[in-house]
């Protein structure tokens, strides 16, 4: 009898803890989605509506309107890092370069109304300060990866400095600076981050 009741409140526990994960993607989601149809600034009340969710039901699960926010980059990361394959370092420079910059275009059309909001945010919130430090971390390991052999070829004291200007140039800062400051399309912003690369590396 006792194990009958342990089973019982184990699957009620399962399924507690499922309904409580398909609510907080909705949440992420609903954030997502909000801030690609051009809010700038979500509120708990617009979340818990586009999810279909009470206001309450957003709060027990996220504190405040910077943990929203991480929860949709949060969401945006696992989605696009998630599915990314290495790409070889064997590969042809010309076509390592392309690879990365076909990546990185298309990653950055998508996640640039989520992006704005967390940059607006930034400077006060230490929950966004740290996703977008690791977000950061990780594009520019991989862009030393893919370039190790261009960065090695430099001289000692030039590679760090070297693997910086290349990270900065396949960043999403710079991609929002051609396209949103500088008013290229999509095709003549991934030219100038082609020509800016080639510069440092070639």
């Amino acid at each position: 009898m006792a194990e009958k009741v342990e089973a019982t409140e184990s699957h009620e526990m399962d399924g507690r803890r499922a309904r409580s994960m398909r609510a907080r993607l909705r949440i992420a989601e609903a954030v997502i989605a909000l801030h690609d149809e051009g809010n700038v600034v979500v509120t708990a009340e617009q979340v818990a509506e586009r999810a279909g969710v009470s206001t309450r039901t957003v709060y027990h699960h996220f504190a405040d309107r910077e943990a929203l926010l991480g929860a949709g980059i949060k969401l945006q990361s696992k989605k696009y890092f998630g599915v990314f394959e290495q790409i070889p370092r064997e590969l042809p420079f010309n076509e390592r370069l392309e690879a990365l910059l076909s990546r990185r275009s298309r990653l950055y059309e998508e996640i640039t109304p989520v992006r704005r909001a967390a940059v607006l945010v930034e400077p006060t919130s230490s929950i966004i300060q740290t996703i977008l430090r690791e977000i950061r971390a990780l594009k520019r390991a991989e862009v030393a990866f893919v370039f190790d052999a261009e960065i090695a070829r430099r001289p000692v004291e030039l590679r760090e400095e070297t693997a910086a200007a290349a990270g900065h140039a396949l960043s999403w800062n710079a991609w929002e600076s051609f396209r949103a400051h500088q008013g290229l399309g999509p095709e003549r912003a991934r030219a100038a981050v082609r020509r800016v690369v080639l510069g440092v590396l070639s």
